[in-house]
């Protein structure tokens, strides 16, 4: 496994936790979050690739 996979988990395990901990908190914040973890998940990948090219 290469270093930007294992730093690709890391971070979405990291992603993961958070929006476990999200069950405890008001529905307005869970939606700002939740689009805050789309927005990383979508753009780290991408941004991974264009590093390796």
């Amino acid at each position: 496994m290469s270093s930007i996979q294992r730093t690709i988990i890391k971070h979405k395990i990291g992603l993961l936790n958070l929006a476990a901990e999200l069950g405890k908190y008001p529905e307005p914040a869970k939606v700002r979050v939740f689009h805050a973890i789309l927005s990383i998940a979508i753009r780290l990948p991408l941004r991974q690739e264009a590093l390796r090219h």
